[in-house]
């Protein structure tokens, strides 16, 4: 639901005009201060703090609400160190996460390799502490994002989208076994979160994002079994999640 009290115009008219400004400035801290600073003793922790700030502020000029519930909010502060997952059908989906998590919490993400060609974003992935992977080959892409979270800091959460990439239409995609297979290995919970209304704001091929509510609800930590095969448990995931979704999806339409 992206219903949002209408605006003066002279209000939404400053407030693009700063964003002209300001957004490019953003996106330089966010991109380039993990390149030069990124090596330096708690430079992750202050960086992801300092950018959910940023990306707090650029939603707010552009006229976006993230609303999130305070049991969301409780279930977040308690994840400590287990997998977070989410749907993912709009670039905005990242900014929506970003910007609920705690400034307790650490996080970090798995990116596709193909990001990494865009300028600065190869040296500011390093430096950030994300993970790429290449999905042109699974055990490879797995490997990695295992070798990378089991040296990270126990505390960190490493969030993925186990859809793969950004699905169109309102129903979850299928889900990949990678998240299960890691949560099997370094023996971690998964915390799924649900994401509503940021495909309506930003579907795939726009540029510009619509204004409205973007509602982020956590579910209840999903425990992996270990001795259970692969497939048994991602099926079980995918019907926690799906079924869990789409209650809350009918909630908020």
């Amino acid at each position: 639901m992206n219903t949002t009290k209408r605006k003066p115009a002279w209000l939404v008219l400053i407030k693009r005009l700063i964003l002209i400004v300001y957004g490019p400035i953003a996106f330089m801290f966010i991109a380039l201060a993990p390149i030069f600073c990124g090596r330096k003793p708690g430079f992750r922790n202050w960086y992801w703090r300092t950018a959910r700030k940023q990306i707090q502020l650029l939603l707010w000029f552009l006229d976006i609400r993230i609303d999130i519930d305070a049991e969301s909010l409780a279930k977040l502060s308690q994840n400590d160190g287990g997998l977070i997952i989410a749907n993912h059908k709009s670039n905005l989906d990242v900014l929506a996460l970003v910007s609920v998590i705690p400034d307790d919490r650490w996080v970090t993400f798995g990116a596709k390799i193909e990001l990494t060609k865009i300028p600065f974003f190869k040296g500011g992935f390093k430096g950030a502490g994300i993970l790429v992977v290449d999905r042109k080959d699974g055990k490879t892409a797995l490997q990695s994002l295992l070798d990378g979270y089991s040296r990270a800091d126990p505390r960190v959460s490493l969030v993925l989208f186990p859809e793969g990439t950004r699905v169109d239409g309102p129903a979850l995609g299928k889900f990949k076994a990678g998240s299960v297979r890691i949560a099997q290995q370094l023996e971690k919970s998964i915390q799924p979160i649900c994401i509503f209304g940021a495909y309506d704001l930003m579907p795939r091929r726009r540029v510009f994002p619509g204004t409205g509510t973007i509602q982020v609800r956590v579910l209840e930590s999903f425990q992996v079994r270990a001795d259970v095969a692969v497939t048994d448990e991602m099926q079980r995931l995918q019907t926690y999640v799906t079924d869990r979704y789409e209650t809350l999806q009918a909630v908020t339409q």
